[in-house]
C-alpha cells in the first residue's frame, strides 16, 4: 500500500538493519523494531527509479562523496537519491544508485557503498 513501511536488512548480517538519525547519518543496528529503522519506497519523479525515505525523519537515502546518508532534498531529488532495486534472490534486492554505479553494502556496524557485489 501507499503507507507500507519496511526494514532494510543486510543479506549477510541478517540481524542488522539500516537506520538513520535526524542529522542524516546512516548506520546498521540490531534494533529491527525501532522507528529510525523504518523506510518507505516510492517511485521517483519521472518514474526513473525509486526514492527510499526515512519514515521517522522524512529524509531520503542518498550518496555523497561515496558515503551513504539521508537528505532533505525531496521535492527535486538529485540522481544521487534515486535507486534501482535489482532482484537477487527471493525477497532480496540489490540497492543500486545508477548515478554513482554503487550498491548499498554493510559490515557488522557500518552501512557503506561499494562498486562490487561481493559477499556483502
Amino acid at each position: 500500500g501507499s503507507d507500507a513501511h519496511l526494514c532494510i536488512s543486510s543479506w549477510t548480517h541478517t540481524s542488522k538493519v539500516l537506520s538513520s538519525d535526524p542529522d542524516g547519518n546512516v548506520c546498521m543496528t540490531e534494533n529491527r523494531l525501532g522507528y529510525w529503522e523504518k523506510w518507505q519506497v516510492q517511485k521517483a519523479p519521472n518514474g526513473d527509479g525509486v526514492l527510499i525515505q526515512s519514515v521517522a525523519h522524512g529524509r531520503v537515502l542518498s550518496i555523497q562523496n561515496g558515503i551513504l546518508h539521508t537528505t532533505t532534498k525531496i521535492k527535486q531529488p538529485s540522481n544521487a537519491a534515486k535507486w534501482h532495486l535489482e532482484a537477487a534472490h527471493q525477497h532480496t534486492c540489490y540497492l543500486t544508485c545508477p548515478l554513482h554505479n554503487r550498491q548499498v553494502a554493510s559490515n557488522k556496524t557500518d552501512a557503506m557503498t561499494t562498486r562490487h557485489r561481493k559477499h556483502w
